[in-house]
């Protein structure tokens, strides 16, 4: 509206005052651009949770949301159900933080396949790291022949995603079921 404003006032002289309001807003317009979509549905402060079994994701309906602030997604400790054997097919996950960080640690003898995507910030999947406006980046991981395989798609609109796999080991944390 107020680009055709302006255009307006260069025929005619009379609108030359928006120019002011144009150059206030262009810097937020230009954010917003790399924005697919705002979300403000989900949590603000530090999150972490533990998932360990597919009932933990079918709970959250493989879905995690987060409005602003730290989301730390642990799935070290993932076991697959009691009975299940040979190769399970990929398990979909869709993370996502409006601003802040997400950080998703993967167990060491599983399978991945990553996409992680920032609006403006930048993208670390396991180790390689991208940063800048509208950034993108895929990346594979497992061992050669994973039990489990993980299809995850992490995004920030602004911020950083992280993707790892630790190499130590660490004690499992305790984590108070409500």
């Amino acid at each position: 509206v107020i680009g055709g404003g302006l255009l307006v006032g260069t025929l005619f002289g009379r609108a030359r005052w928006l120019i002011f309001i144009g150059l206030f807003l262009a810097p937020f317009l230009f954010v917003a651009s790399f924005v697919s979509e705002w979300s403000f549905s989900g949590e603000a402060g530090e999150r972490y949770i533990q998932v360990t079994s597919i009932e933990d994701l079918e709970r959250a309906n493989f879905s995690y949301d987060h409005s602003f602030g730290v989301l730390e997604l642990d799935l070290r400790w993932f076991e697959l159900p009691t009975g299940a054997s040979g190769v399970v097919s990929p398990i979909s996950i869709d993370a996502r933080v409006s601003a802040g960080e997400l950080r998703i640690r993967l167990p060491q003898e599983t399978g991945a396949i990553v996409t992680g995507s920032a609006g403006m910030g930048s993208v670390t999947l396991f180790g390689d790291e991208s940063a800048g406006i509208g950034v993108s980046n895929t990346a594979e991981t497992g061992g050669e022949s994973p039990n489990v395989t993980f299809a995850i798609d992490a995004r920030a609109d602004f911020g950083s995603v992280v993707v790892d796999v630790p190499l130590e080991y660490e004690p499992r944390p305790l984590v108070w079921e409500e």
